[in-house]
């Protein structure tokens, strides 16, 4: 199961007629959707997004309502969108009840089609957190999504209209090292089953933990899994998410695959 985050179609599809009636309800996404999009490019959580919405997206963009202020606003947008780590959903719907409705009536078709596709996917694959992101000039619901199909399943929304809630929502994006204790210099075994060395790890030097964050900051997915190298040892780590952003680390020896895989993201290739 992974981790992965939405962003409200509106906040980059404005609904001109509200726009015009109260210009400063978009101040705040002028202000922090860029911060957003920055804050899931860095962490690189998965972001349900795929290039028909990125058309979307383009085409629809309200460029003519852009405050002079702002005038970078667009370009930025675009830009950082274009650097997202995405986890792109097929084109298929299913008879979904969604509360509160998504599909704003001033969406053209093709838009409220990507929505259904996005929700149609969500409900059909499991996720250990699926974050929903959105700003209250666009939202004035509860922070859950219902989504059914007779069996429900909530969606758990964050807003972004300030500091601080941007800082709360980055708090989850970040991947944290915690060490398990089983995980020692040598390799173990606890009934009959090996449990994996992490000699890159001392209890007693903070400065070691602080090396394993670095790896696993910098570690790359690879089928589920996060891998990275330790260069002090020569040796691949693997980390195991525990709950939402918490993580385990050992050594692993990754078959070539993965190594070709690893070392290919890394060339940039």
């Amino acid at each position: 199961m992974k981790f992965a985050t939405s962003i409200d179609f509106g906040a980059f599809i404005w609904d001109e007629d509200l726009f015009k009636e109260n210009q400063s309800l978009f101040y705040p996404i002028l202000d922090f959707l860029p911060k957003l999009l920055t804050a899931i490019v860095n962490s690189r959580t998965q972001i349900l997004f795929r290039p028909e919405l990125y058309e979307e997206i383009k085409s629809n963009f309200p460029h003519n309502l852009i405050p002079a202020d702002f005038r970078d606003f667009r370009s930025t947008v675009i830009r950082l969108t274009g650097k997202l780590n995405t986890l792109e959903y097929s084109s298929e719907k299913t008879n979904l009840t969604i509360s509160p409705n998504l599909v704003k009536e001033y969406f053209s078709i093709s838009t409220k089609d990507e929505i259904e596709f996005l929700i149609n996917y969500i409900y059909n694959n499991d996720f250990y957190s699926m974050r929903y992101i959105t700003f209250s000039s666009i939202w004035d619901f509860n922070n859950q999504i219902e989504v059914s199909n007779g069996e429900v399943k909530l969606i758990d929304v964050d807003l972004a209209d300030n500091i601080e809630d941007l800082n709360e929502y980055s708090k989850c994006l970040k991947k944290r090292f915690e060490h398990n204790p089983k995980h020692k210099k040598v390799d173990t075994y606890f009934k009959g089953k090996k449990r994996s060395k992490l000699r890159c790890f001392d209890g007693r030097k903070k400065e070691s933990s602080i090396y394993v964050q670095n790896l696993l900051d910098e570690a790359v997915e690879i089928n589920g899994w996060f891998y990275s190298y330790d260069k002090k040892h020569n040796v691949f780590i693997r980390f195991l998410r525990t709950e939402r952003n918490i993580y385990h680390a050992f050594e692993d020896s990754p078959t070539k695959d993965i190594i070709d895989k690893f070392n290919a993201i890394q060339d940039g290739e």
